[in-house]
């Protein structure tokens, strides 16, 4: 990858190819600032300098790398001959030579950036701030802010808002704040993750997607330079503020950045930058008023034919006056929509109640108000919210979340804020007794459709430990939490309740180093008839440095209660199809299974990112099985129905892991389009000493068999079970008789060693 230390002032020569119209040096500066105006560009913001300072962060090293889009001009995109260049890049050059250090850009993909801070291998990346990202990263002040809006084809299908582009394809760039968006939003929108914007646009005109949600200053530029027949479909949406993000174990450099990025607002570097790339930011397609300028050698006589005529004196002094009163206007609205920005950077929109910062901010000043009082903290979650938007709409849901979060703040507590999916946090400094807040916050709730009764979990912190603000909200979380799991009302917060230490550490570990100490072992599955290898079940290791080499069961359920087991999903299946490929160039094919959670169906595109890895590795569809259990296949059947349905259609096979353990057992065989089961080794380990279980088993087997089912057991232990097994009719056998689950390069041996069907 190319870097670029120098930050100067970028020449044409070195900025992307466009068509450009220059405004007359002779307009008027005000025509020129409506005209910005419409353009749709916000000012960049000037962050608040803390009053006083005791020392000035240093950093203890020569050089920061900073991370980017190499195609996202005019913000930082690489020259052809590998030089980065853009608005922040001279932004990163200036902080940087502040403290008298080099700044080095490392451009790469987008998607990749977020992943490089996340591992560590870059310092800091600028992109829009998200909940989602505060997970993970320390952002800066803002330095400024872009709005989003949605794209489509000319004389095409329109979407105004977001919630029309369900049922739509949508282009989006890969990790962008738009693909995290539109996979939290709208289950339905069918969206394509792309390599940049100019990548989404093409997949626009060329019929791939319906729409494209994308940030609008570069957006609007590149359809001008492109020459493409795609229009703004809506208004702007989602304004966004751009800072530096920092990995959150890095919070010297954390202090430094925002050091800096104050001290060039103070010190007017920031406003020099932004003075360079002004016309570059604010740029809009050319209007009549550039081209009257262009060509004014040509108007200007035949204007001044004109003024000598009253009439036209008169009707230009009424042009101006009307052209001055909507630039008034346009001002007006442009002040009213900044303050509008600023309010929504610290309150919610549904509920109008202050965000988590600014709760956390309300906490910090409570506690230095009254230092000598015990704070109280509460977080509330109302539950089955989400039930309540599913059977009532929308609109319902947000009017039972305004009307309680009034109730709230009725009740004169010293703070309140809304923290998002229906969890609402007080504050006081006042004693918070548990049997007066449930009896006062738990009367019906009256709404204009219906009057609610609002079922709620409530945990309760006492500040007894000088605990941070941060820690006083985690603590009170936790409790509520742990109120919600065990079906109470109310938790007082214990240090007893805190999750598994062990969990949270290995959790922390996987979101340090991801899937790189990882390792896909394989197990093979027998023709019991004729001993040959017919297939084998791919098993995640996880070679910690510290703990050595650990078992699914250990990490993967707290991947799954953290959400992000679907990074697991994806490595393992992209593992899979490469060995698949391996033993098939090899002339030994071996279909290969990998395990997949409901949570990867309903929450991922699960289809596409099987399709993707088989087509990037050339590798056919029926080299890769899909297990899943049975309890994953009941939830939300229609969507998990239909998801399965595509991968069939691929050519993937989909069984049915842990058969006979779940809750439906059998009727779901004849609905979900599986081709085989996988008897529970609970059944397989005990057929030998029990005729109950062989019953069990041969049953299965048998009606499998009238489905047209595979028949897998796993958990086969000596030759006795392997003999019964064969003589019921079971297709395919799985155990320690055979092999333990094994390193790919010994199963390599091992398949050298048994004759493999394809």
């Amino acid at each position: 990858m190319n870097q670029s230390t120098r930050a100067r002032q970028p020449t044409s020569a070195e900025r992307p190819t466009v068509k450009r119209i220059p405004l007359s040096r002779q307009a008027p500066r005000a025509v020129v600032a409506l005209w910005l105006f419409l353009g749709g560009a916000l000012a960049p913001p000037a962050p608040a300098i803390p009053a006083t300072s005791t020392a000035t962060p240093s950093l203890d090293r020569a050089s920061i790398l900073f991370a980017g889009s190499r195609n996202y001009p005019p913000f930082e995109w690489e020259t052809t001959d590998g030089e980065a260049k853009g608005f922040l890049i001279e932004l990163e050059d200036t902080l940087a030579a502040q403290a008298g250090i080099t700044a080095r850009h490392q451009q790469m993909e987008w998607r990749l950036a977020p992943y490089a801070l996340d591992h560590g291998e870059v310092d800091a990346v600028p992109m829009f701030i998200s909940e989602e990202r505060r997970k993970r990263f320390r952002f800066t002040d803002p330095f400024y802010y872009v709005t989003h809006a949605i794209y489509g084809r000319r004389n095409g299908p329109t979407a105004g808002d977001v919630a029309d582009l369900a049922g739509h394809s949508v282009a989006v760039v890969g990790n962008s704040y738009a693909a995290e968006q539109l996979r939290g939003a709208a289950q339905t929108v069918q969206h394509l993750e792309l390599e940049d914007i100019a990548t989404a646009l093409r997949a626009v005109d060329n019929g791939r997607a319906d729409f494209a949600v994308l940030a609008t200053h570069t957006t609007r530029r590149l359809i001008a330079d492109m020459d493409l027949a795609i229009d703004q479909v809506s208004p702007p949406i989602w304004p966004r503020a751009y800072a530096f993000a920092v990995d959150k174990d890095e919070p010297e450099l954390f202090r430094w950045l925002q050091h800096q990025l104050q001290l060039s607002h103070a010190n007017g570097g920031y406003y020099r930058v932004y003075e360079n790339w002004r016309k570059e930011l604010e740029w809009h397609r050319p209007g009549i008023i550039e081209f009257i300028a262009k060509y004014s050698w040509l108007v200007a006589p035949i204007l001044t034919v004109l003024l000598l005529v009253s009439l036209w004196s008169w009707l230009l002094h009424r042009r101006v006056e009307s052209r001055t009163a909507d630039l008034t206007q346009a001002l007006d609205h442009r002040r009213e929509a900044e303050e509008r920005l600023a309010h929504a950077a610290l309150h919610d929109t549904p509920t109008g109640l202050p965000n988590r910062a600014h709760f956390l901010e309300e906490l910090t000043r409570l506690a230095a108000k009254h230092p000598a009082h015990e704070l109280t903290v509460a977080a509330i979650r109302l539950n089955g919210i989400e039930e309540v938007i599913l059977t009532f709409g929308n609109a319902v849901g947000m009017e039972l979340l305004r009307a309680f979060g009034s109730r709230l703040y009725s009740y004169g507590f010293e703070a309140v804020g809304y923290l998002g999916s229906g969890e609402f946090s007080v504050a006081s400094h006042r004693p918070l007794s548990p049997e007066h807040l449930i009896r006062v916050i738990t009367v019906p709730v009256q709404l204009e459709q219906m009057e609610m009764d609002p079922r709620l979990s409530i945990g309760v912190v006492r500040d007894q430990a000088n605990d941070s603000s941060e820690e006083l909200l985690r603590k009170a979380r936790t409790a509520v939490a742990a109120a919600a799991e065990n079906r109470r009302t109310w938790q007082t917060y214990e240090p007893d309740i805190e999750p598994n230490p062990r969990d949270l550490l290995l959790l922390r570990d996987y979101w340090h180093r991801g899937t790189r100490d990882m390792e896909a072992y394989l197990q093979p599955q027998i023709d019991p008839v004729s001993g040959r290898v017919i297939g084998a079940e791919a098993l995640v290791r996880w070679r910690h440095p510290e703990h050595g080499l650990l078992s699914p069961g250990v990490f993967i359920p707290v991947l799954e209660k953290s959400g992000i087991v679907y990074r697991v999903t994806e490595w393992m299946v992209d593992q899979a199809v490469q060995l698949a490929r391996q033993y098939r160039q090899a002339g030994r094919p071996c279909p290969i299974s990998v395990n997949i959670a409901a949570s990867d169906i309903l929450e991922h595109d699960v289809v596409g990112m099987v399709r993707a890895t088989l087509a990037r590795h050339q590798v056919p569809a029926s080299d890769l099985r899909l297990e899943m259990t049975e309890t994953g296949l009941i939830t939300e059947p229609a969507r998990v129905r239909g998801a399965l349905e595509h991968l069939c259609k691929t050519g993937v096979e989909c069984s049915v892991d842990d058969f006979g353990t779940g809750y439906s057992s059998l009727s779901y065989l004849s609905d979900f389009p599986v081709s085989a089961i996988k008897i529970d080794r609970r059944f397989v380990a005990g057929i030998t000493g029990s005729s109950r279980l062989l019953s069990i088993v041969r049953t299965a087997v048998e009606l499998a068999h009238e489905l047209g089912l595979h028949v897998v057991a796993e958990g086969a232990e000596d030759g006795e079970t392997v003999e019964t097994l064969r003589s019921i009719g079971c297709d395919a056998v799985q155990g320690f008789v055979y092999a333990t689950p094994m390193p790919a390069a010994e199963f390599d041996h091992y398949l050298l060693q048994h004759a493999a069907v394809g």
